[in-house]
């Protein structure tokens, strides 16, 4: 730091003293945030906890993922940054300290990216999201690696309106397939339908393929 006598700056893609650490984006799908934002800060000693010196927020419908809302952050950064440097330079950057109680983001793992179908509808869907692209949600179906690349809650599911419903599912079973909507699952408070999935080794297909390819899978359960 001595080296710059003006400092450094750094792009934060959340709204600061929120999420400091490694993986804001994530985090701020997984726990289903409202809304979300870019903080310009200085660089200081410790991690993320510099002053601000812009923000700008960005408001979550629930349908983003780690993948489409990066791409937001960084198109929406650029010209920040050029703001920012444009007032640095010209000596009229003003800087404020982070407010309000931080929370902090931990290192995504692969292991993060197996469903707990114990988990509610909402949290596995936000997970999913929140693992697309990197580490990718999947499960195990009769010991093979399935990918879960996009799903939806299901709140109106009526199980007893299909005809060979499962009685008392466990969670990750697989309950019906519904045309127009996905491969319905059982959660822990719910159902969730399942629209894009990818066997290992095979290419991903939405869920009226893969249900006329796979056999026998109602009932099945995925863990």
């Amino acid at each position: 730091m001595e080296l710059f006598p003006k400092g450094g700056i750094n792009v934060h893609p959340s709204l600061l003293p929120r999420w400091r650490g490694s993986s804001p984006i994530p985090h701020a799908i997984m726990f289903m945030d409202e809304e979300t934002g870019i903080s310009i800060q200085t660089i200081a000693p410790e991690m993320d906890t510099g002053e601000l010196l812009n923000t700008h927020r960005i408001p979550l419908t629930g349908r983003e993922t780690s993948a489409s809302l990066s791409h937001l952050c960084a198109q929406l950064a650029g010209p920040m940054v050029v703001e920012v440097l444009d007032e640095i330079e010209n000596g009229i950057a003003e800087s404020r300290p982070q407010l309000g109680e931080p929370t902090y983001c931990r290192k995504i793992t692969k292991k993060d990216g197996h469903i707990d179908w114990h988990r509610t509808s909402r949290e596995i869907d936000a997970r999913i999201r929140a693992f697309d692209p990197w580490p990718g949600s999947f499960a195990f179906l009769r010991d093979m690696r399935l990918c879960i690349l996009e799903a939806e809650p299901f709140d109106d599911f009526d199980p007893m309106s299909k005809a060979g419903y499962v009685t008392n599912p466990s969670p990750g079973t697989i309950i019906a397939v519904v045309m127009q909507k996905g491969i319905i699952i059982r959660t822990g408070d719910g159902y969730i339908a399942v629209k894009r999935l990818q066997m290992a080794t095979r290419k991903a297909v939405g869920f009226q393929e893969f249900a006329c390819g796979a056999r026998d899978i109602i009932g099945a359960v995925l863990h």
